[in-house]
C-alpha cells in the first residue's frame, strides 16, 4: 500500500464506530452499566471520528498531489464517510444526553 493514510482513515473510522457501539452494547447487555455511565465513550468516539476525517483528507491531498499514483482515493473517501457517520452519531447521542439531563433536572 502506497497511501497508508487512506487505510488508516478507514481503520480509525471503524474504531470510532466500534467504541460507540461497545459503549451502547455494554449498557444494554450488562445490568450494572447504564446508558448514562456509558457517556465517556462519546468523546473518545468523537476524537477518533475527527482523526478519521483528517487522515482521509490528508490521503486525498497526497492522492491529488501525486496525480493518483499512490492510489487509495476510494479508501480515503470511505474513511471520511465512516468518520462523518461516527461524528453525526456522537452529536446525536450528545444531544440525547443533554435532553435527558434537562429532563432529570427540571422534571
Amino acid at each position: 500500500m502506497r497511501n497508508p493514510r487512506a487505510f488508516l482513515s478507514v481503520l480509525v473510522g471503524l474504531l470510532a464506530l466500534g467504541v460507540l457501539a461497545v459503549g451502547i452494547a455494554a449498557a444494554v447487555v450488562l445490568d450494572r452499566i447504564t446508558l448514562v455511565q456509558a457517556i465517556p465513550t462519546l468523546p473518545v468516539s468523537a476524537i477518533l471520528a475527527v482523526l478519521a476525517l483528517g487522515l482521509g483528507g490528508q490521503a486525498l491531498v497526497v492522492h491529488s498531489r501525486s496525480l493518483g499514483r499512490p492510489g487509495g482515493r476510494r479508501l480515503a473517501h470511505f474513511g471520511r464517510f465512516l468518520g462523518t457517520l461516527a461524528l453525526l452519531l456522537d452529536l446525536t447521542a450528545a444531544l440525547a444526553v443533554g435532553v435527558y439531563g434537562l429532563l432529570v433536572a427540571f422534571g
